[in-house]
């Protein structure tokens, strides 16, 4: 039954992010249960098997509750069953209340009234949707990488940070069941830069978040370019390469281009202007 359901069943999410271990600076840890998951409910190949719940905060790890059942083939040895064994003190854990927080444009219910970014919490152009319960913002306008910052912290939020492939795949999808990218550049920004030292690839914050961890040192991985401590990067081959100049600013690959792939990682110019997507911190 457990295998059917894996194989049949649209993925919850839970196993979307292991996020980087920056404290310690230890690669992300994938040994836990989880497995490759199933196909995405936005189309396409899911990408699952990753442990732990929320990027960059604690969560609880994924985990499989089973029965077991009285042993011998009568049951006389069982021990009978405890009468107060089903009171309420044993009854699952309830779901936390919510706790109201200022609405904003990432597909949660913040405020806790039951409704989902009305009216005008999502700014022109811009998209809210949640994955694994982490907040999201799609804006197909094109923008700096300076004006989508202040974007982002307007809404509490920063540009984001793909810590995971699963993370990076499932936010693709998502953007592309938006609509608006089909008169956008095939190019999204994300949070990471080296702009403050060539070569040396961090997640950046602004005034919501702080800033994050290296995840990338170098150039190219053909060249001397290398992960840091075990992060995940998703550049396109030959990337980051600055072939263009200074090109400090990563963006995402959403759709097929004649020279990359959907999905993978490209450096751009942060004066370029492209649309962008936030995350909660």
């Amino acid at each position: 039954m457990i295998l059917l359901l894996s194989a049949c069943s649209t993925p919850d999410g839970s196993v979307l992010y292991s996020p980087f271990r920056s404290g310690t600076n230890a690669p992300p840890d994938t040994s836990e249960v989880g497995g490759k998951g199933g196909a995405s409910s936005l189309g396409g190949s899911g990408a699952g098997g990753f442990s732990g719940a929320g990027e960059g905060q604690g969560g609880s790890e994924l985990g499989l509750a089973g029965t077991s059942g009285a042993s011998g083939s009568d049951g006389a040895d069982a021990a009978p069953p405890d009468a107060g064994a089903a009171d309420a003190g044993d009854a699952p854990d309830a779901a936390p209340p919510c706790s109201p927080q200022p609405e904003r444009c990432d597909g949660l219910d913040n405020d806790c009234n039951g409704s989902i970014d009305p009216g005008a919490t999502c700014p022109a152009s811009c998209t809210g949707f949640a994955l694994q319960e982490r907040g999201y913002m799609f804006c197909s306008n094109e923008v700096t990488r300076a004006q989508a910052l202040v974007r982002c912290d307007a809404q509490g939020m920063r540009l984001a940070w793909l810590e995971t492939p699963a993370e990076s795949a499932a936010l693709r999808q998502q953007i592309v069941a938006t609509g608006a990218t089909a008169a956008a550049p095939s190019l999204t920004q994300i949070g990471g830069s080296d702009a403050q030292s060539e070569g040396a690839w961090f997640w950046v914050g602004n005034d919501s978040a702080a800033d994050g961890f290296q995840f990338w040192q170098g150039g190219a991985a053909t060249d001397d370019g290398q992960a840091v401590a075990g992060a995940y990067a998703g550049w396109a081959a030959g990337e980051p390469s600055a072939s263009q100049g200074n090109e400090d600013c990563a963006a995402l690959v959403v759709l097929d281009s004649s020279t990359r792939a959907a999905g993978e990682w490209d450096d751009r110019g942060c004066a370029e202007q492209l649309p962008f997507v936030c995350e909660t911190p």
